[in-house]
């Protein structure tokens, strides 16, 4: 979206994104509704974590929320 070539961490964050959603129901983003909302958001709203999930372990919420 912002002109760049796909990237191997843009696979990693897209993985990333896919567990928040199986871990929690919900999409990370629930309040955009077409891509350019959607990329305003992920630009500057906090990243999505799965702190109060309180049913998973550490290692899977550290991998949703690793840089």
């Amino acid at each position: 979206m912002e002109g760049e070539f796909y990237t191997y961490p843009s696979d990693i964050w897209s993985i990333g994104m896919v567990v928040y959603e199986m871990a929690t129901g919900r999409h990370p983003y629930p309040e955009t509704s077409n891509p350019l909302e959607l990329h305003e958001c992920i630009r500057s709203s906090p990243s999505p974590t799965l702190d109060g999930v309180a049913s998973l372990g550490p290692e899977i919420k550290d991998f949703v929320t690793h840089r």
